[in-house]
């Protein structure tokens, strides 16, 4: 919130009626992108070497599909590398609920999405994701070997965090 109000009030532009003054010359710098030497708190928020976005002009990468879990609409992408892919997990809304779904990629550009979900809403026995399960973060921990996905559930009992386990997938199987 700092860095956004620094911003309408010109911290930059104050630092240069002040030149000398230790504080405006600090507040000053971090207004304005600099090289990526050090850690400025606005490349912070505002990284100088994102600036430059090319949208990629084909179709959506992972596009609706017409009678799919993902019909109306696939959203909220996380993208990981795995091995030799990349995998990209997304939530979908059709067929009566949002899901979790998962597609493919070797470059990043040109994706396949599995035609059933990762995990149906209503999933769990006890209906606590009965409409949705989206909006997912993914962590592998080592210690037990074991992928752990937190998710949004929603049903009878309103919004909570939900969670599925699995143990990784050997090779070749």
């Amino acid at each position: 919130m700092f860095l956004l109000m620094a911003e309408v009030l010109r911290f930059r532009e104050v630092a240069k009626a002040f030149p000398g003054n230790r504080l405006w010359e600090f507040l000053g710098t971090h207004q304005s992108h600099v090289d990526w030497l050090g850690c400025h708190l606005h490349d912070l928020t505002q990284p100088s070497f994102l600036q430059d976005w090319t949208r990629h002009t084909a179709k959506p990468v992972v596009p609706v599909r017409k009678g799919g879990y993902d019909e109306q609409f696939a959203s909220d992408p996380k993208v990981f590398r795995d091995g030799d892919h990349w995998t990209i997990f997304y939530f979908g809304v059709g067929k009566g609920g949002a899901h979790i779904m998962i597609a493919f990629s070797r470059d990043l550009l040109h994706w396949t999405a599995h035609p059933e979900p990762l995990y149906k809403a209503g999933g769990n026995p006890s209906g606590h994701d009965k409409q949705y399960e989206h909006k997912i973060s993914l962590v592998y921990n080592p210690a037990d070997d074991t992928y752990y996905l937190y998710y949004c559930a929603c049903g009878k009992d309103g919004r909570g965090i939900g969670l599925i386990t699995s143990k990784p997938v050997a090779s070749g199987r």
